[in-house]
């Protein structure tokens, strides 16, 4: 629905569409989904002119990272390797990979590659550490 909804030009009712698909996947126990959900309609949102409902603020909340969580993504999104981004954070890899997860469930993602597509990031690890 969400989808027809913007293909008719009504990108704030396909906001609200995706925020209630959220919901619905949260209650069923589906954490990656309702992020997934969640940031379509932020998405979606961006093109509502600066629209805003009660649904769509409590949408865009919950999938914000922590200051500590962007640092870890982008640093992760670079395709560096754990270890090195635990030692270069002064925290256990154990640590690093708790916060990891917690910012795949935010996003609505499962891996690294699909946390750099997410974040925009296409840096090669050639590139990024020499």
């Amino acid at each position: 629905m969400s989808d027809e909804c913007d293909a008719m030009g009504a990108p704030l009712l396909a906001a609200e569409a995706m925020t209630q698909a959220s919901t619905a996947w949260q209650r069923a126990g589906e954490p990656r989904r309702s992020t997934s959900a969640a940031n379509r309609a932020l998405a979606l949102t961006g093109k509502c002119e600066g629209a805003q409902t009660p649904a769509l603020v409590l949408s865009a909340s919950a999938a914000a990272l922590t200051k500590r969580e962007a640092e870890i993504a982008h640093l992760a999104a670079a395709t560096m390797r754990s270890r090195e981004i635990a030692e270069l954070l002064t925290i256990s890899v154990r640590t690093l990979d708790n916060h990891l997860q917690s910012i795949y469930a935010k996003l609505g993602v499962t891996n690294r590659r699909e946390l750099a597509r997410k974040l925009g990031e296409t840096t090669p690890r050639s590139s990024a550490h020499p």
